[in-house]
């Protein structure tokens, strides 16, 4: 069951109300020893309390984006897997490049992204962000992976591609680029959906007060469960080439 979404509620909340009832129908039913009766009792408080402490950190945890996987929870990452980049021969090119790292774009060209079951629930909300006919007036966010060939580092990321990069008038424009960095804890799709980069980007670009550009967005630590918050750690995870 994934960590984020409407199920992992349900199924807490649903455990709550099972824990609540089962303490007010057995509070008066208990037996044994005085000793006994007070640890049954006990054990009653405590799995109504613990429930729901979990069903409130899962709550809170669906609305601010903080943890994407039990993964990210536990501290634990997947073997990353990286994306490329790229487009059909002859078109235009630009370039951006974020914290060290090297990405080459091409108006009017597609990145080819990895599968959506690789990246997790980030690439499918992606997906699910502008259909194709949509990208022309609204952009289009793509969940990558991206990894520095000099500092070893891998992460992912959430690309956002403003609609003039799909617009032909624009197909010679080399795009300046912005990185957004989450909290700790944090991810990269609450930028998005809670923090509304995108939409706030889009309709400052629609009113020409801001000029298309890609928005890159990251999470700041790249050794989680360590906040490393971008610094360069002796011996350890670096946010800089070395």
């Amino acid at each position: 069951m994934a960590l984020l979404g409407w199920p992992l509620v349900a199924v807490l909340g649903a455990m709550t109300a099972a824990s609540m009832a089962a303490a007010l129908v057995l509070w008066p039913r208990v037996r044994g020893s005085r000793a006994l009766r007070l640890a049954q009792r006990l054990g009653l408080l405590v799995a109504a309390q613990l429930t729901a402490l979990l069903l409130v950190a899962a709550l809170v945890n669906d609305y601010g984006y903080f943890y994407g996987s039990w993964g990210e929870l536990l501290g634990r990452g997947g073997k990353p897997s990286v994306v490329t980049v790229g487009a059909p021969a002859g078109a235009s090119r630009s370039a951006l490049r974020v914290a060290g790292l090297h990405f080459s774009f091409t108006g009017h060209g597609i990145p080819k992204a990895v599968r959506a079951e690789t990246l997790g629930p980030s690439a499918q909300l992606a997906a699910a962000w502008a259909t194709p006919s949509q990208w022309g007036s609204r952009g289009r966010l793509e969940a990558i992976q991206v990894q520095g060939a000099r500092s070893g580092l891998s992460t992912p990321a959430l690309v956002w591609l403003p609609p003039q990069y799909f617009q032909r008038a624009y197909r010679h424009t080399v795009f300046p680029a912005a990185e957004v960095l989450s909290g700790y804890p944090g991810t990269t799709t609450a930028l998005v959906f809670r923090m509304h980069y995108p939409d706030v980007l889009l309709k400052e670009i629609t009113a020409r007060r801001a000029q298309p550009m890609v928005l890159v967005m990251l999470r700041p630590t790249v050794a989680a469960p360590r906040d490393t918050e971008c610094s360069d750690v002796p011996g350890g995870p670096s946010c800089t080439p070395r």
